[in-house]
C-alpha cells in the first residue's frame, strides 16, 4: 500500500479528484535550496530542469509541454517551486507553494525560524558561498522582478501558508510583492495550521485538489 504523500496522490487519482499524472518527488540533497551552488559542486537547478524533467518525459507517456507540467513544493521545496515557476514559467501550467520556508529578499541568518541561525549560516555558506549578491540574484523575490513581464497569462500560481507558521509574515510580504509586480496569484492563509503538512491538508480538505485541474490529459 502506498503511504504518505504518494498515497494521497494515488488515492486522489483513483477517486477522480485530480487528473491522472506521473508524480515525481526529486531528492533535494542536503539543504540545497534548489539552487546551483556557487562553487559548482551542487547544480540542483540544472539537474532538475535539464536532467530530471527530460528524463521523466523520455521514460513515461506524459504530456511533454507546459500544459502537462505542474510544480509544487513545501517548505524548502516551496522555495524551489517558486524559483523554477517564476524563472521558467513557460515550462509549467501551475505553480503551487505549500508551507513555505522564508521568502526574504536577502539573507539574514538571524531571522531563520525554521532552520535556525546555524542551519541558515550553513546553507548560506555551502550553497551561496557566503555571497549576499549571489543569494539575492537567485531568490524568488528577485526572479519575480526579472521575469514578471514574461510569465504566461494563464499560469496558475498559488501560495498556501498556515497563520501559525513563523514565516507567515514574510510570505504575506512576498505575496504583496507579486501583486505589486502584477503577477496574478492566489494567496491562502489557513487559520488552523502552522508549518506542518498534516495541519495544512486538514485545513484545506478537498479544496486542495481543484488546483490540479490545470493539467492537460492525453
Amino acid at each position: 500500500m502506498l503511504q504518505g504523500l504518494s498515497g494521497r496522490f494515488n488515492g486522489a487519482m483513483m477517486q477522480n479528484k485530480m487528473p491522472e499524472a506521473v508524480v515525481v518527488f526529486p531528492d533535494r540533497f542536503v539543504q540545497s535550496n534548489w539552487v546551483n551552488s556557487k562553487d559548482g559542486q551542487m547544480p540542483m537547478e540544472d539537474i532538475f530542469i535539464e536532467e530530471i524533467i527530460p528524463q521523466i518525459e523520455a521514460d513515461y507517456r506524459v504530456v511533454a509541454s507546459a500544459e502537462g507540467r505542474l510544480i509544487e513544493g513545501g517548505s524548502m521545496g516551496r522555495y524551489g517551486a517558486a524559483r523554477f515557476g517564476l524563472k521558467y514559467g513557460q515550462m509549467f501550467s501551475g505553480v503551487s507553494m505549500l508551507n513555505p520556508g522564508p521568502m526574504q529578499n536577502s539573507m539574514n541568518v538571524e531571522e531563520a525560524p525554521i532552520v535556525g541561525r546555524e542551519g541558515a549560516q550553513r546553507i548560506f555558506d555551502t550553497v551561496y558561498g557566503g555571497d549576499q549578491a549571489y543569494f539575492i540574484a537567485r531568490s524568488p523575490w528577485q526572479l519575480a522582478i526579472d521575469h514578471s513581464d514574461s510569465l504566461p497569462e494563464d499560469l496558475k500560481i498559488r501560495m498556501i501558508i498556515g497563520a501559525d507558521d513563523p514565516t507567515a509574515g514574510v510570505n504575506q510580504a512576498f505575496s504583496e510583492h507579486l501583486t505589486t509586480l502584477s503577477v496574478d496569484h492566489e494567496f491562502i492563509l489557513l487559520p488552523d495550521a502552522g508549518h506542518n503538512p498534516r495541519e495544512m491538508f486538514a485545513a484545506l480538505g478537498e479544496d486542495y485538489w481543484t488546483f490540479f485541474s490545470v493539467l492537460e490529459q492525453e
